[in-house]
């Protein structure tokens, strides 16, 4: 699910990948959809970039009460972890970026344990709406500009 016209060459060697692979039946490319429409239809969301910031799709999942399983790039692992202040359990896994056997063998983890996945799913939920609200991150915004003292309009 995503953008296919950002970078086209990444979008042929994905399909590519899945004729090497003999996927093309279970692999389906949809483009840019409505997310809310398809998260439902989801056990489990794959995140296997190979560059990341702080993807939107993880938050995405765990407000949809999903679990993820992500490659260890950019902050997802402080996502499906927790960071030092937080407590509340694992949301996922994390796997090498590129390392397609980590990958599968967490999708059949996770397939095969309803409770885990639900489990889960439960503390990424809590997660996000703990730390990654709009509101939150409007005032960290607002909070480094008035540190700075750059902004005391903002008040």
């Amino acid at each position: 699910m995503g953008n296919m016209e950002e970078d086209p060459e990444y979008v042929v060697t994905c399909k590519r990948t899945t004729q090497l692979l003999n996927l093309e039946s279970a692999v389906e490319f949809t483009g840019t959809v409505q997310v809310t429409e398809y998260m439902p239809k989801m056990d489990i969301i794959v995140q296997s970039s190979i560059s990341e910031g702080q993807p939107l799709s993880v938050l995405e999942a765990f407000a949809a009460h999903r679990p993820v399983i992500a490659t260890d790039v950019g902050c997802c692992r402080e996502l499906i972890y927790g960071d030092s202040t937080d407590s509340l359990g694992i949301a996922g896994a994390v796997v090498p970026p590129m390392d397609f056997n980590s990958m599968a063998r967490e999708i059949l983890r996770l397939a095969r344990d309803f409770e885990l996945r639900f489990q889960m799913a439960e503390v990424g939920y809590e997660r996000t709406k703990r730390n990654y609200t709009y509101e939150q991150f409007i005032d960290s915004y607002r909070n480094i500009y008035l540190q700075e003292g750059k902004a005391k309009w903002l008040v």
